[in-house]
């Protein structure tokens, strides 16, 4: 395994919208290159592609295989993870394959949703991972409130142990669980910021860095956040918090990706609907999107 790519999970991680074709079917090429483009130029860690931002579960195979194929020509300039999470394991094992096949540095895995496997099933889930195709570095997602099941901090000391396991996105909102996942993490391993607004209390109490929403359209406010956080200069950081955070609750208004698919739409100047059962923005929280783009000065 890489050795940078298992220290160095840092930093932020933006979990990238697909952007889709006017037809809703299909991935508009241009305005994902854009995307990808703008990480990079803020010196962004990673993308994430196909997660729950990236509507993931909509996407058909050809889609799922189109993003990673859009997205390997940037490899050497940024890391690429991709969601690989399904409620079967062998399902999620293929992908895992077909993802590090096609380019991709690492993958997200979120436990099994609906299932609601016991711990043992959860470790169980991920060492069958693992061993489909080793080496390849292994992101756990833990986000009780979509799959139904959270993975504890004695869940996860068990998960540390394969070695391919190298981070943890933690979206638990429980602050608890975080601070007992901050004492019991091992030396080489990373937690990572799993919520916007979570992430300067996450940073300066021991995650490495984030996978933000946000940093679709404001990415190097969120790069300079979290560096900020990460050297101690937390007046540096609240001031940066605190002018976003408007935008954060209006984004969030709605259930994620509605309100960053209408922000990144207004970014690239384009219409990014959702997928059903996903709905359009409501007219009063595209108002207030609007606005706090326009107060932070990223649209005219």
């Amino acid at each position: 395994m890489n050795e940078e790519l298992r220290t160095d999970f840092g930093g932020v991680w933006t979990a990238l919208v697909t952007p889709f074709q006017n037809s809703g079917t299909g991935i508009d090429e241009a305005a994902f290159k854009k995307l990808i483009e703008l990480q990079i130029e803020a010196d962004a860690r990673a993308i994430v592609l196909a997660g729950s931002t990236g509507e993931g579960p909509t996407l058909s195979l050809s889609e799922w295989e189109s993003l990673i194929k859009i997205a390997a020509p940037y490899r050497d300039k940024i890391h690429i993870c991709v969601s690989c999470g399904t409620s079967s394991t062998h399902e999620s094992s293929e992908g895992l394959k077909r993802a590090h096949s096609l380019g991709a540095h690492s993958a997200l895995v979120s436990t099994p949703a609906y299932n609601k496997p016991m711990p043992k099933g959860v470790i169980a889930h991920y060492e069958s991972l693992a061993k489909a195709q080793p080496n390849f570095p292994l992101v756990v997602y833990n986000i009780p409130g979509r799959t139904a099941t959270n993975i504890s901090a004695e869940t996860m000391q068990e998960l540390w142990k394969i070695p391919e396991v190298v981070a943890l996105k933690e979206s638990s909102g429980n602050w608890a669980q975080f601070l007992d996942l901050i004492e019991t993490l091992p030396e080489n391993k990373t937690i990572l910021c799993g919520d916007d607004p979570m992430n300067i209390a996450m940073i300066a109490h021991g995650a490495s860095g984030t996978v933000s929403v946000l940093s679709n359209v404001i990415p190097k406010m969120m790069v300079e956040l979290v560096e900020s956080v990460s050297f101690g200069r937390i007046a540096e950081a609240s001031e940066i918090f605190y002018a976003t955070y408007p935008l954060t609750k209006a984004i969030f208004s709605e259930s994620n990706p509605i309100g960053i698919k209408y922000a990144v739409g207004l970014l690239l100047g384009k219409d990014f609907a959702p997928r059903l059962p996903l709905t359009r923005l409501e007219e009063k929280n595209t108002i207030k999107i609007k606005h706090e783009l326009k107060v932070l000065g990223i649209v005219s």
